[in-house]
């Protein structure tokens, strides 16, 4: 479901922080060791492996917003029911007060929908910006360091601007997940509620179409991201 999707979207954000912190290493060594092309190699080739996995995390996060989006449509068709059941009820004289709060149900449940959207979005708007600045690095010849090693400051420089994002990013997941969990307690208990609903009104003698109110159930697939090639701890050989 969309929950399990913001899980491994934090995870994979969790992984770029660790690339980002390796790229910096190599910077480091950049300045600072005898032979430094190795290490300047290191960093672009990181960078390469970086840009895929900022790639697979926005892909994970687009998926998100399929379901989200699928979400919507579902609490849209739930409301309408609702409202038919309703009409229906009050045409035959029939009261319910469950009836009566399954509207404030599906609004609850539309407000988590359209939060965890926004924070969805804002964290692949911040991704897609760390994955540019990375992508910078990522195209840059490996071969050449000059006597001043102004490299190690170029490096440093992508990883100024790429972490930031990474940051801002994961701090809307976190939103998104949190939003996400307390949308999974409401659906269920939105799904009960409709359920002693139509039964309430069955037996009063009308029958109804209620359904679920919950967001769709199955989140899909999405393609391994990349692992950091574990070679790169160090000077290449």
């Amino acid at each position: 479901m969309a929950a399990g999707l913001a899980d491994d979207l934090a995870t994979s954000l969790r992984r770029r922080e660790t690339d980002l912190a390796e790229i910096r290493m190599q910077a480091q060594k950049i300045r600072y060791t005898e032979e430094p092309r190795p290490y300047l190699h290191n960093a672009v080739d990181l960078a390469a492996l970086t840009r895929r996995g900022l790639q697979t995390s926005v892909d994970v996060g687009d998926e998100l917003l399929v379901y989200l989006d699928m979400a919507r449509k579902d609490l849209r068709f739930a409301r309408e029911t609702i409202s038919e059941s309703a009409s229906r009820a009050a045409s035959a004289g029939v009261s319910s007060p469950e009836l009566e709060a399954l509207p404030r149900r599906v609004d609850h449940l539309s407000r988590i929908i359209q939060s965890a959207t926004e924070g969805a979005e804002r964290a692949i708007n911040h991704l897609q910006a760390a994955e540019r600045a990375i992508s910078e690095l990522a195209a840059r010849p490996s071969f050449v360091v000059s006597e001043e090693r102004r490299e190690a400051r170029q490096v440093e420089a992508v990883l100024d601007d790429s972490d930031p994002h990474i940051t801002r990013a994961m701090s809307a997941v976190e939103v998104t997940r949190t939003l996400l969990e307390g949308g999974r307690e409401a659906a269920y208990q939105g799904t009960e509620a409709a359920a002693r609903t139509a039964a309430d009104l069955a037996r009063q003698g009308l029958s109804t179409t209620l359904r679920r109110t919950s967001p769709p159930a199955d989140a899909g697939t999405h393609p391994p991201e990349p692992e950091t090639n574990p070679r790169h701890s160090g000077q290449r050989r």
